[in-house]
């Protein structure tokens, strides 16, 4: 998760197959729980609807361009990203 976070903060000489190849979904939930904490706790539920929502949506998109990328990996691209 902490490895995930540095490449998110500092994208250099990242290393993108260990990114692509365990997609998680504690890390950005982490991330995301965080961010609300932050925002204010009220904005919780909007937070959660953009990650899913937006991540559902670039998903499909993504998969409508003939990408191949898992729904798991989305989530967690979008949830470290936010």
């Amino acid at each position: 998760i902490l490895y995930k976070i540095r490449c998110v903060l500092f994208p250099i000489k990242i290393n993108r197959e260990v990114l692509l190849a365990s997609p998680d979904f504690w890390g950005p939930m982490f991330v995301i729980l965080l961010y609300g904490f932050l925002l204010v706790f009220r904005a919780m539920s909007w937070v959660f609807t953009v990650w899913l929502v937006g991540s559902f949506i670039i998903f499909i998109i993504t998969r409508a361009l003939g990408g191949e990328v898992s729904f798991s990996q989305t989530i967690g691209v979008i949830g470290y990203s936010l």
